[in-house]
């Protein structure tokens, strides 16, 4: 069982009958809900909101970290004037530091006090205090850490546990000092990781030189998943401004010689709908053109394709301005594996 380092600063608690409540939120990228590789690494965010504003804002937080996925090293040092105030020597931490202490991997007392004392009773801290610090309908984002997901598929957990905070009270004036009351701890979520095997997109093959002199590539934005973010989608630059194009995929790799250029996809081909590349500039002059193309879930599934099944996908484009007289270009290949 782990248990809170106490943090030795002298604070005048006044009733908590009306104290409010904080609210922690773990995420990562703006979700709680993330599907990664194994081995990745990851950038998480805890931010904090009062449950009501009885109060000025947060005096003192702290909490656990506990991951099942491995060990966590420490959080980030405070990186906003808000949070610097919660960090000695304007405030005062965990001497193992802000982003706690790493104990069995996990992180013990993340976090800090104000300097609610204002020197009262002591030299240190010596910063003032900040008023409306994770206020209600303004979340705070309390600490910034890194973790890297296991070598096992499977779905794991970074959760805060024995969150404790208090809160600057509403009739308080900082003369001699800030009285501060107990926050309870309020509805605490948080960030589950679906970790998958699946490779990301890597690109095969050899684009054909269009009018403009360019060779068009393919990159791919999201995850090819069929129960996760719904938000896979392929993008073809360096096309032919203001031409049409589109893209079509298959489950096997060529190599073979077609139109003054390569088809990277074996037959059976799927084709996909045709797309206007815009771009700026007379139709034809540069390559500043894009072609995108979402791959959505639904199209995964109307097709029957499976987790563990690989795609490959290019892109082919009208290019009537082309020397060889064939009238079209087309990029080089992605392949990528469907994941749960």
């Amino acid at each position: 069982m782990k248990h809170i380092l106490s943090i030795s600063l002298c604070v005048l608690a006044a009733s908590t009958a009306n104290a409010s409540d904080l609210d922690l939120r773990v995420t990562s990228g703006g979700t709680n809900v993330i599907w990664v590789q194994t081995g990745q690494s990851v950038t998480y965010e805890v931010r904090g909101e009062l449950t009501d504003n009885l109060n000025q804002g947060l005096a003192f937080f702290a909490f656990d970290l506990e991951y099942d996925g491995g060990d966590l090293p420490q959080g980030q040092a405070p990186g906003s004037a808000n949070m610097l105030n919660f960090a000695t020597p304007l405030g005062l931490n965990n001497p193992a530091g802000f982003g706690g202490t790493v104990n069995n991997g996990d992180l013990i007392q993340i976090g800090g006090a104000q300097n609610t004392i204002n020197q009262s009773f002591a030299a240190a801290p010596t910063g003032l205090v900040m008023t409306g610090i994770a206020a209600q309908g303004a979340p705070e984002l309390l600490v910034i850490g890194t973790l890297t997901t296991p070598m096992t598929t499977g779905t794991y957990f970074l959760s805060p546990t024995n969150l404790n905070a208090n809160v600057i009270d509403a009739s308080a004036t900082g003369t001699p000092f800030w009285t501060v009351s107990a926050a309870g701890a309020g509805t605490v979520q948080g960030l589950v990781l679906h970790v998958s095997d699946c490779a990301p997109a890597s690109n095969y093959c050899v684009g054909k030189t269009n009018s403009t002199g360019c060779i068009a590539t393919l990159s791919a934005t999201g995850a090819a998943t069929l129960t996760g973010p719904n938000n896979f989608a392929i993008h073809a630059s360096d096309v032919v401004n203001k031409r049409f194009g589109l893209m079509f995929w298959g489950t096997g790799t060529s190599n073979l010689p077609w139109l003054g250029g390569t088809l990277c996809v074996a037959p059976r081909l799927h084709r996909l709908g045709v797309r206007f590349s815009g771009g700026a500039g007379p139709a034809g002059t540069n390559c500043n053109g894009q072609i995108n193309q979402f791959f959505s879930q639904t199209l995964m599934n109307n097709q029957g394709l499976l987790a563990g099944d690989v795609v490959s996908i290019q892109c082919w484009y009208r290019d009537p301005g082309h020397p060889d007289g064939t009238g079209v270009a087309m990029t080089d290949a992605l392949s990528f594996t469907i994941c749960p």
